[in-house]
This record gives C-alpha cells, structure tokens and sequence, in this order.
C-alpha cells in the first residue's frame, strides 16, 4: 500500500459482518497532501492490480492517525472493533 501516492500508512484487519463471515477492512492514514478520492481510487486500483481479486478488501477507511501502543506499535484490536461496528451496519 505505501506504493501508492497519497499512503502515509496502511492496516488491513479482518472483523465479522452479522451472517457470521469474516470481511475485510483497509485502514489508510492518507499523507498530507491527499486527496482522499483520488487516494481512494489509486488504492483500489493498485490493489486489483497486485491482488487476487478475493483478497482485496471492500471497504477502505480514511483516518487521521493510528491507534498506538506506548511503544508505538498500531493497536490492531482497536481497528477491529472499529471495523465491526461499521461492519455490522451494513
């Protein structure tokens, strides 16, 4: 993901939708200078380009930083519960 422009930093994690089935969640921490739709769309397309097709997440979200630990590891399980609260919405 960081090949993309426009990625400072990028976490995919995986959290259940109502039916029980494992979705994936792309969480990007977009640069600076950005444009969220344009990153958007690189992002897809870099992925379609590299990936299985199964194996790209659907959803993409934008955040302004990461969750961290005191020792400045990314909290995935935070970002899980995230994923599945709007996961479970849909």
């Amino acid at each position: 993901m960081l090949a993309c422009s426009g990625v400072a930093e990028a976490v995919v994690v995986g959290a259940e939708n109502r039916d029980g089935l494992v979705r994936l969640m792309l969480f990007v921490q977009p640069t600076e200078d950005a444009d969220t739709d344009v990153a958007e769309a690189g992002i897809r397309e870099h992925m379609l380009s590299t990936l299985a097709v199964y194996k790209c997440p659907r959803r993409i979200a934008f955040v302004d930083e990461m969750p961290r630990t005191p020792t400045g590891k990314v909290q995935r399980f935070r970002l899980r519960e995230t994923a599945a609260e709007m996961i479970g919405r849909e």
